[in-house]
């Protein structure tokens, strides 16, 4: 019998224990945010103009994964002009 999504068993009865079922991978990560396989020291470059939002990323990468990052507005020259955003080092 399936139950469906949404309802509670009936009170005494305890949700079913599901074995074997593999954690997703974050192979299908689209984000453009390379936080996963940073190693401590690495950073990159974004042109991210709005920091609280770039901080809530940041936030959510950090809890996902464990890690530590610190960001800083960052200007850079590139032979296009200058590039005005952020740069974000891992940091532990």
């Amino acid at each position: 019998m399936t139950k469906k999504l949404g309802k509670r068993p009936p009170k005494g009865e305890k949700l079913p224990i599901d074995k074997n079922i593999p954690v997703p991978s974050d192979e299908g990560d689209d984000s453009p945010y390379p936080f996963n396989t940073m190693e401590v020291g690495d950073s990159f470059m974004d042109d991210f103009t709005h920091s609280t939002t770039l901080q809530k990323i940041i936030d959510t990468a950090s809890r996902k994964y464990g890690f530590e990052f610190y960001r800083e507005p960052w200007e850079h020259s590139t032979p296009d002009g200058t590039m005005i955003g952020y740069r974000v080092w891992r940091i532990r």
